[in-house]
């Protein structure tokens, strides 16, 4: 997952939910298919302070994400 999200094909909304680019072409029946990830929650540490930084994922969906 850490090598699809650098390369814009997995992001994170403002909701913590798990963004799958529409350009994923794969065997949407596979047991790894990475579309069945579109709209999960991410687990979050407890402590709001460990959660991944709004502004760092708005960023990431702007300039990386190929939403």
């Amino acid at each position: 997952m850490h090598r699809a999200f650098d390369r814009g094909l997995l992001s994170v909304d403002e909701n913590y939910r798990l963004l799958v680019s529409p350009g994923v072409i794969e065997n949407p029946t596979h047991d790894y298919s990475i579309n069945k990830l579109d709209g999960k929650q991410i687990h979050l540490s407890p402590g709001e302070q460990y959660y991944l930084a709004q502004e760092n994922l708005a960023w990431h969906r702007e300039n990386v994400f190929k939403g």
